[in-house]
Protein backbone atom coordinates (compact mmCIF):
# COMPACT_ATOMS: atom_id res chain seq x y z
CA UNK A 1 0.00 0.00 0.00
CA UNK A 2 1.31 3.75 -0.62
CA UNK A 3 2.49 6.18 2.19
CA UNK A 4 -0.23 8.29 2.85
CA UNK A 5 -1.06 11.92 3.49
CA UNK A 6 -0.77 12.40 7.18
CA UNK A 7 -3.99 14.87 7.61
CA UNK A 8 -6.14 15.77 10.37
CA UNK A 9 -9.76 14.98 8.39
CA UNK A 10 -9.25 11.40 7.09
CA UNK A 11 -12.16 9.15 7.61
CA UNK A 12 -11.80 5.45 7.82
CA UNK A 13 -14.16 2.85 7.33
CA UNK A 14 -13.55 -0.31 9.26
CA UNK A 15 -14.69 -3.74 8.70
CA UNK A 16 -14.12 -7.52 8.85
CA UNK A 17 -13.67 -9.58 6.11
CA UNK A 18 -15.32 -12.75 5.73
CA UNK A 19 -13.92 -15.94 7.88
CA UNK A 20 -11.96 -18.19 6.02
CA UNK A 21 -10.75 -20.76 7.92
CA UNK A 22 -9.27 -19.66 11.05
CA UNK A 23 -8.42 -16.51 9.54
CA UNK A 24 -10.27 -12.81 8.82
CA UNK A 25 -8.60 -9.48 8.42
CA UNK A 26 -9.55 -6.07 9.48
CA UNK A 27 -10.03 -4.24 6.54
CA UNK A 28 -9.55 -0.10 6.94
CA UNK A 29 -10.64 1.88 3.47
CA UNK A 30 -10.31 5.97 4.12
CA UNK A 31 -11.07 8.83 2.29
CA UNK A 32 -10.11 12.64 3.72
CA UNK A 33 -13.01 14.55 3.86
CA UNK A 34 -11.17 17.34 1.83
CA UNK A 35 -12.09 14.28 -1.15
CA UNK A 36 -15.54 13.76 -0.71
CA UNK A 37 -17.82 14.11 -3.91
CA UNK A 38 -19.24 16.90 -4.60
CA UNK A 39 -22.97 17.22 -3.08
CA UNK A 40 -25.55 14.92 -4.99
CA UNK A 41 -22.99 12.58 -5.93
CA UNK A 42 -22.48 9.09 -4.27
CA UNK A 43 -19.51 8.12 -2.40
CA UNK A 44 -18.22 5.01 -4.55
CA UNK A 45 -15.47 2.61 -3.79
CA UNK A 46 -13.27 4.22 -6.50
CA UNK A 47 -13.24 7.22 -4.12
CA UNK A 48 -11.31 5.51 -1.20
CA UNK A 49 -8.13 3.94 -0.46
CA UNK A 50 -6.65 1.05 1.21
CA UNK A 51 -5.37 2.21 4.09
CA UNK A 52 -4.02 -0.86 5.95
CA UNK A 53 -5.27 -4.64 6.57
CA UNK A 54 -4.21 -7.09 9.68
CA UNK A 55 -5.37 -10.88 8.98
CA UNK A 56 -5.88 -11.91 12.91
CA UNK A 57 -7.28 -15.40 14.08
CA UNK A 58 -9.23 -13.62 16.39
CA UNK A 59 -10.44 -10.05 17.55
CA UNK A 60 -11.40 -8.54 20.43
CA UNK A 61 -11.06 -5.00 21.94
CA UNK A 62 -7.39 -5.17 22.50
CA UNK A 63 -6.61 -6.62 19.17
CA UNK A 64 -8.89 -3.88 17.54
CA UNK A 65 -7.18 -1.07 19.72
CA UNK A 66 -3.66 -1.89 18.59
CA UNK A 67 -4.44 -2.16 14.52
CA UNK A 68 -5.94 1.52 14.98
CA UNK A 69 -2.97 2.46 17.09
CA UNK A 70 -0.68 1.17 14.15
CA UNK A 71 -3.05 2.32 11.08
CA UNK A 72 -3.10 6.22 12.68
CA UNK A 73 0.66 6.53 12.35
CA UNK A 74 -0.08 6.34 8.69
CA UNK A 75 -2.38 9.54 8.63
CA UNK A 76 -2.70 10.54 11.70
CA UNK A 77 -5.99 10.29 13.60
CA UNK A 78 -9.09 10.22 11.80
CA UNK A 79 -11.94 12.77 12.14
CA UNK A 80 -14.75 10.14 11.42
CA UNK A 81 -14.35 5.87 11.95
CA UNK A 82 -17.61 4.31 10.06
CA UNK A 83 -18.01 0.87 11.19
CA UNK A 84 -20.72 -1.45 11.60
CA UNK A 85 -20.57 -1.93 15.31
CA UNK A 86 -20.04 -5.20 15.96
CA UNK A 87 -18.99 -5.90 19.65
CA UNK A 88 -15.17 -6.08 18.85
CA UNK A 89 -15.17 -2.93 16.70
CA UNK A 90 -17.35 -1.18 18.80
CA UNK A 91 -15.24 -1.62 22.19
CA UNK A 92 -12.12 -1.14 20.16
CA UNK A 93 -13.14 2.08 18.71
CA UNK A 94 -14.13 3.39 21.59
CA UNK A 95 -11.38 2.59 23.42
CA UNK A 96 -9.15 3.97 20.52
CA UNK A 97 -11.53 7.40 21.05
CA UNK A 98 -10.50 7.74 24.67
Amino acid sequence: MQAKVIANDWCWIVDHTIQLGTTKCLLILGIRLSDLPPEGESLRYEHLEPIDLFPVETSNEEIVWQQLETTALKTDIPRVIVSDYGSDLKSGIEKFCE
